[in-house]
C-alpha cells in the first residue's frame, strides 16, 4: 500500500484502515462508504496517552508569560527567561524556555559587540 504523507513523515494506509475499524467499531451504525473526515472525528475520541501531563502546556501560564516579556522588550533569553521564573513562581529549565521560543518563533540575537 503506498504511504499518505510525503518526507515529513509517512502514515502508512494501514494506520488509517486501523482508525477507520476503530470508529466503526465505536458507532456500527455509520455507513463505512459515505465516511467524511469530520463524521470519524466526532467518534475518535480516544483516552489521553499515558505517562504524565506535560508540565508547562503550549498556551499555559508560563509560555504565555515567557511570549509576553519577550515580545515587550528587548532582553537577552536567559534574562527573559530568569524574569518569567520570578512572576510564576515556578522554575523554568532554559531548553524548556527556549523551546517556547521555538514554537511560537520568537528569534532573540544578541545584540552586536564592539572588538
Amino acid at each position: 500500500m503506498d504511504s499518505y504523507l510525503g518526507k515529513g513523515g509517512t502514515l502508512l494506509t494501514s494506520a488509517i484502515e486501523k482508525f477507520v475499524k476503530r470508529v466503526l467499531n465505536r458507532d456500527p451504525e455509520l455507513d463505512p462508504r459515505s465516511l467524511v473526515l469530520n463524521l470519524l472525528l466526532q467518534h475518535a475520541d480516544d483516552p489521553p496517552p499515558h505517562g504524565r501531563e506535560e508540565r508547562f502546556p503550549e498556551y499555559g501560564e508560563v509560555a504565555n508569560e515567557v511570549v509576553r516579556l519577550a515580545t515587550m522588550d528587548e532582553m537577552p533569553c536567559q534574562a527573559i527567561i530568569r524574569i518569567a521564573e520570578q512572576n510564576t513562581g515556578q522554575r523554568i529549565p532554559y531548553s524548556t524556555g527556549h523551546g517556547i521560543f521555538k514554537k511560537r518563533e520568537i528569534v532573540k540575537r544578541a545584540p552586536p559587540r564592539k572588538i
